[in-house]
Parts: C-alpha cells; sequence; structure tokens
C-alpha cells in the first residue's frame, strides 16, 4: 500500500489483536474506508516548524516525555534476544521493544493512559497501537508532526507498522523528522526496527505511516 507522501495508508476496524503480540506481528489489513491521512500541510516559519496552540499544562507533559527519552539515548540491550528494562518493565522481556520503549517514556512522565491501547502501561504491538490512535481519531497529517508526538513507521512493502518512535523534531522544509526510537540500530547499517539500543534518527516522511497526537 501506499505511505506517506504518496497517496497515503489503510487501516481496517476488523482487526483483532491479541493484547500480548509484540511489534509487527499483528496486521493492518488494506480498508479504504478507514484511510490514514498522513501528510498534509506543514507549519513552518524559516525551515522549522512550529508548535501547534494547547495549553501549558499540555506543553509541559509532552516536552517531559521529550526529556524523559533524551535521558535514555544510548541505552542497549542487556543481553541477548531483546532482553531491556523496558521489556521487563511491561512484562513481556524478550519480544521487539520499541512499543513498549515509547509507553515506558510516557508511563514515567504520567501520560500512559493517553496511549493506553492494549492495558494500562501503553501497547507492545506497533500494529494495535496505530488502529487504537486511529479509532481515537488522534492521527494528525505529518506536516504538524510536534516534540511529543508518536510516529509509527514503514520500512517495507506491506501494510502494517513496523516500528514506532517519538518525535523530538519536525524539518517540514527538509520533510524529515527526528525521533527517538527505541530497538533500532544507530545508522543505515543494522536492523532499523529491531536493533539494539534507544537512539536518536533522522527518518524521511516517505518512511512514515503515521503521526498521532495523545
Amino acid at each position: 500500500m501506499g505511505r506517506a507522501g504518496s497517496s497515503g495508508n489503510y487501516i481496517s476496524r476488523n482487526t483483532s489483536y491479541n493484547s500480548k503480540t509484540p511489534c509487527k506481528a499483528l496486521p493492518i489489513r488494506a480498508s479504504p474506508q478507514w484511510r490514514l491521512k498522513c501528510q498534509g500541510p506543514g507549519q513552518s516559519v524559516g525551515g522549522k516548524s512550529t508548535v501547534l496552540n494547547r495549553s501549558s499544562k499540555g506543553i509541559i507533559n509532552q516536552m517531559s516525555v521529550i526529556e524523559i527519552a533524551k535521558a535514555e539515548i544510548g541505552y542497549t540491550e542487556e543481553g541477548k534476544s531483546n532482553d531491556t528494562k523496558y521489556g521487563k518493565w511491561y512484562g513481556l522481556n524478550n519480544n521487539p521493544w520499541c512499543a513498549m520503549f515509547v509507553s515506558w517514556c510516557f508511563d514515567k512522565a504520567g501520560l500512559s493512559k493517553k496511549i493506553a491501547a492494549q492495558n494500562d502501561k501503553g501497547f507492545a504491538s506497533c500494529a494495535a497501537g496505530l488502529k487504537w490512535f486511529t479509532d481515537k481519531n488522534k492521527i494528525i497529517p505529518i506536516g504538524q508532526a510536534q516534540a511529543g508526538d508518536i510516529v509509527f513507521f514503514q520500512f517495507d512493502t506491506d501494510a502494517e507498522p513496523d516500528h514506532v518512535g517519538i518525535v523530538k523534531w519536525n524539518n517540514t522544509a527538509l520533510k524529515y523528522l527526528q525521533v527517538i526510537e527505541g530497538n533500532t540500530s544507530s545508522g543505515s547499517k543494522g536492523s532499523q526496527a529491531n536493533g539494539d539500543g534507544v537512539y536518536l534518527r533522522k527518518r524521511s516522511y516517505s518512511l512514515v505511516m503515521g503521526v498521532v497526537r495523545p
């Protein structure tokens, strides 16, 4: 299916999800009734994205997520097979953990209720998370993405989200996001969706499947 920057992406509301299925194991099948309009007009000043209007409390909460996530940059798996503190905290250690990292950061910021896609801690499945946010009408245009938003990626050609991270900055002029991600690699070498640590990555709009504002 298409990605942001082409004709869009689609999500079905008829897919059932198992709450313990991690990251990509749950499919999102093509369904034109639920199109994700992932890309829209950017808001920028001098090539830099602007922050949309919101309450001061909302800004503080969203920025606290970023500060928590930034402090985790450089963390690496404690052993083999996806052994991490995030997986242990969530209760699904030794599984792909990008979504559990996002959930951990929001939980530490006191915002877990905003991302409770699978349980009161958040979500471990990218597909289940994206479906939940879509059902709640939380999808926003990629051009409006800002610090503290959650971004889902698609690195291959299927219709499933492969990976998720937390937006740090949106460059609307050059059409890329800076994203803090868990379970990725530090550069282009190595797995982008099942790497060994937490890193700040630069991602083109073309890789984005959807951006959500919790």
